[in-house]
């Protein structure tokens, strides 16, 4: 005898694991006739039975909606003729309840600088053969994507409206040939490195098949660049030097985004100043590092908008040329800056013998009596003006000799919550030393100081200030000058302290 089956439309012909010798003709796809000889049946003579197993396979086109498979048996004509023909033949025909669905997704470029944006369009179809109901589409976006989305249909389609943040919506209607597409608007972190990659999917409701399930998903990739636009400003507050002075110069380097920056910051010194130190301060996400010497050279972290500031303190050591020009510079150690040509700055002072003015602001002039060797005093700082101190150093008081010679500098900066004091005196050479910086006790807001006269020439005068911690102490002086006068820096008609006890 011999088995005939006919391979259905849209499908493949496969063999059952346990039936060899199947004969397809011309090939084993739809259309095709397979034929398998039998020998005899099981039980032998009448009432015996064969059983064969064929998988018809798929995929299937969108457009079926039912398969039907026919099978025949037929007398080879070694066992005479067969009685009952009209039971040679059957056939079984099985509805396909499966659809279609199909997802893409792009955002229309292959790198993006982090800190950026992307737009992201999604789209997921059915193709058919049945509408479905309460598809499900996902996408979760990576931690490193800020999004909100919408959402329109076409062709019957229908989706949730609006969201932030990942998709997961569960409320997808996609009739046959429908379609959704979810817009989806992201900023990307300008920490963000590497690459960026997404993947959204689309899957049908329980109870329904896809017959093609390997376009479910889709993803995006972008290479992750680099672009920083930083600039760089440096000021010392001042237009003309003399020697022996005390310079503080404000670099300030930003970055207008849109990643974050990893720069590197140098001010080399001019020969004419010595003694160099500075210290640093940033907004939110700022990190960079405060250090001491004649060539400043730090990497710092700078977030998109934000801004890292430096105090580069140095002394006015000799006069060998007429002006004193300090450049300050930061590039970028990796990726591309937009705009260099702000990548640098230069801080530009004169530098005089003598000026009538120099000292700038208004004083008010505290007498301490005629002077002596030891002098004392207290003062309160004024709350309203150190409120709105930074990190930049004021000088807020002077001491003065009874010869007119300029004996101290007291300054005041802010470091985060705490306001601190340093001295500026000046050495046997008549050029500055600064001390280090001391906090001050802000409930109290009171300093007191110390000056002692050398006696005889002799390295025992002393200059000490108290904040409310550890006394800042210049020692080893043989300045012989009498502490006659203070003057006090005027802001806004207010002074920076006021004289308690003497």
């Amino acid at each position: 005898m011999v088995l005939t089956d006919v391979v259905p439309a849209n499908t493949t012909f496969n063999a059952g694991a346990s039936t060899a010798g199947w004969s397809c003709a011309p090939n084993n796809n739809a259309g095709s006739t397979c034929t398998l000889a039998i020998g005899s049946l099981a039980g032998g003579g009448a009432g015996g039975t064969a059983s064969y197993a064929v998988t018809v396979g798929s995929p299937l086109a969108p457009s079926v909606t039912q398969i039907s498979n026919q099978a025949s048996v037929a007398d080879d004509g070694a066992n005479g003729t067969d009685p009952t023909p009209g039971n040679n033949t059957a056939s079984d025909t099985t509805p396909i309840s499966g659809a279609d669905l199909a997802i893409t997704k792009t955002d229309g470029v292959t790198s993006v600088p982090a800190g950026g944006s992307v737009t992201y369009t999604i789209t997921a179809s059915n193709a058919g053969p049945n509408g479905v109901t309460g598809a499900k589409v996902t996408d979760t976006f990576s931690a490193s994507l800020t999004c909100t989305w919408t959402c329109t249909g076409a062709g019957g389609g229908t989706c949730a409206a609006s969201g932030s943040g990942s998709i997961n919506d569960s409320t997808v209607n996609l009739p046959v040939s429908a379609s959704v597409t979810y817009t989806a608007s992201c900023n990307i972190a300008g920490s963000a490195s590497g690459s960026l990659s997404n993947t959204a999917t689309v899957a049908t409701p329980v109870g329904v098949t896809d017959p093609a399930p390997a376009n479910n998903s889709a993803t995006d990739t972008d290479t992750l660049t680099t672009s920083a636009n930083i600039g760089v400003t440096v000021n010392d507050g001042r237009n003309f030097v003399q020697i022996g002075d005390s310079l503080n110069y404000t670099i300030e380097v930003s970055n207008a985004g849109p990643s974050t920056a990893q720069a590197s910051v140098t001010d080399t010194l001019p020969a004419l100043l010595t003694g160099g130190s500075w210290v640093c301060s940033g907004t939110a996400g700022v990190t960079c590092a405060s250090g001491s010497g004649n060539v400043l050279n730090d990497n710092a972290t700078v977030p998109s908008g934000g801004k890292a500031t430096y105090v580069y303190s140095a002394t006015v050591a000799s006069a060998g040329t007429d002006v004193l020009d300090n450049t300050a510079s930061a590039s970028l150690t990796s990726g591309t800056d937009p705009v260099p040509s702000n990548n640098s700055a230069t801080d530009h002072d004169i530098v005089v013998m003598f000026k009538n003015g120099f000292e700038g602001a208004q004083l008010l002039v505290d007498a301490l009596g005629s002077g002596s060797d030891f002098v004392t005093a207290q003062l309160r700082i004024d709350a309203g003006l150190s409120a709105n101190l930074s990190i930049v150093p004021v000088e807020v008081a002077r001491g003065r000799g009874a010869d007119g010679k300029l004996l101290f500098t007291l300054e005041l900066a802010r470091f985060g919550n705490d306001i601190a004091v340093r001295s500026v005196t000046r050495d046997a050479q008549g050029l500055s030393q600064r001390s280090g910086w001391q906090a001050v006790d802000t409930n109290q807001r009171m300093l007191r100081f110390a000056w002692q006269s050398a006696s005889g020439g002799a390295p025992n005068g002393y200059f000490s200030v108290d904040g409310g911690l550890t006394p800042l102490v210049v020692g080893g002086r043989s300045d012989e000058s009498r502490l006659t006068h203070l003057l006090v820096t005027v802001q806004q008609q207010v002074p920076w302290m006021v004289l308690i006890t003497h």
